[in-house]
């Protein structure tokens, strides 16, 4: 069995693989935008996002998992979206957050989100407990075909819990 420690370290790598990836994606993206490739525009995203979640309380860093809906509003430059997500840390407690987002892009490619939510959380054999909650999460998209995939950093707060996640966000578009 891994140690806590050895864990946190490979999840560390993992992290800066996902940000070397990101660096060297973004440039090539911006090329393609500026040769004139098309783009389908879909009214609806559903993604699946993943990574490690460093907790800033517990100074612990555990993988994170989580599914959000996006609908894309027919306002303008499609600027604006609604949704929800759900997301879980993978700990040795329970946390499980539901969210109402709000979908930004003030480009593109660029999706910056924000929404509160409900935070529930179950140490050992307590009682659940519920917390008010906050998302904030930002991520740059790479679209290959009706599927994307975005690099993404996440921001939860819930009462003392601070969460920080640098993942990535896959989904698809319909």
């Amino acid at each position: 069995m891994i140690g806590r420690a050895e864990s946190a370290q490979r999840w560390r790598s993992i992290s800066w693989v996902g940000l070397g990836l990101l660096l060297i994606l973004i440039p090539s993206s911006l090329r393609a935008q500026e040769e004139g490739h098309e783009h389908e525009e879909h009214a609806h995203h559903l993604g699946l996002m993943i990574g490690p979640v460093y907790s800033v309380h517990e100074k612990t860093l555990n993988p994170g998992i989580g599914i959000e809906y996006e609908r894309v509003l027919p306002l303008g430059d499609r600027i604006l979206g609604i949704g929800m997500g759900f997301e879980t840390i993978l700990a040795e407690h329970d946390h499980y957050v539901a969210s109402l987002l709000i979908h930004i892009h003030p480009i593109r490619e660029v999706t910056l989100t924000a929404g509160p939510g409900l935070a529930y959380i179950k140490h050992g054999g307590e009682e659940w407990e519920r917390r008010l909650a906050f998302h904030f999460s930002a991520g740059y998209e790479f679209e290959l075909g009706k599927m994307f995939v975005a690099p993404a950093c996440e921001l939860g707060l819930a009462g003392e819990d601070v969460h920080l996640m640098l993942g990535a966000h896959i989904g698809f578009g319909f």
